[in-house]
């Protein structure tokens, strides 16, 4: 079954709005935060955004993700990753 539901751009704007403040709210949490390190390794990070190692690693190719080397370890940001997916949210 397929349904098919036509929205007005204003709907459509407000919507975006709507989601992407309640992201930003989500990510402020005190447990979104508690649970995870200012810097995280790559497999914190993944976890943190619910994303797959290897869509991690793509994005980090692409450039839409930077990472801190310490020494050989790559670090990053907390405070990147919510940016990122607060930017990301439609």
């Amino acid at each position: 079954m397929q349904l098919q539901v036509t929205t007005t751009p204003e709907f459509e704007a407000q919507l975006q709005t709507m989601v992407r403040r309640t992201v930003a709210e989500m990510m402020q949490q005190p447990q979104a935060q508690q649970k995870a390190p200012d810097f995280l390794n790559l497999g914190q990070a993944a976890d943190f955004i619910h994303l797959s190692r290897g869509t991690l690693n793509k994005l980090i190719k692409n450039g839409e993700l930077k990472v801190t080397f310490i020494g050989s370890a790559k670090r990053i940001s907390k405070a990147q990753l919510i940016q990122f997916m607060t930017d990301k949210a439609i």
